[in-house]
């Protein structure tokens, strides 16, 4: 019984010298994730002025008619263009990824899908692509040219 007490008591003191630098971690992360949120508002802002420039640029190429963008915001990815943005998430990572993590980096990105179910589109559209090529199942790569 005193031996479970002193195992006891030595796991609590163990534990008491690990809790300040968990703790000075998780204040550290918790401060870098409130300016990693006030970055995002910053550049959603810049997004938003972009895109209300490049409507009223396109609004004078096209003298006065301002064409849906299929990419605004206000909608999401729809069709080949999901499949360009996945593309793009397997250039960048430079090696095969699963299908899923493709699509919670495009989302993580701030790109919207249209429909019920993103992962399945970003599945549908990878199959399709021609410069995509299945590594192994559920994983994909981009084709060697």
């Amino acid at each position: 019984m005193s031996e479970n007490r002193s195992a006891a008591t030595d796991l609590a003191q163990g534990a008491e010298g690990l809790l300040p630098p968990v703790e000075r971690d998780l204040a550290r992360i918790r401060r870098r994730v409130l300016e990693l949120r006030a970055e995002l508002r910053v550049a959603e802002d810049e997004q938003k002025r972009l895109r209300d420039l490049q409507r009223s640029l396109r609004a004078i190429v096209n003298g006065g008619d301002v064409e849906d963008d299929p990419d605004d915001a206000e909608g999401g990815l729809v069709g080949w263009r999901v499949g360009e943005a996945a593309l793009d998430v397997l250039r960048g990572r430079g090696e095969p990824m699963h299908y899923r993590d493709v699509w919670h980096e495009m989302e993580a990105s701030g790109i919207r899908i249209e429909s019920e179910d993103p992962e399945a589109v970003v599945l549908t559209q990878l199959t399709r692509h021609p410069d995509v090529v299945r590594a192994s199942r559920g994983m994909y790569g981009v084709r060697d040219a």
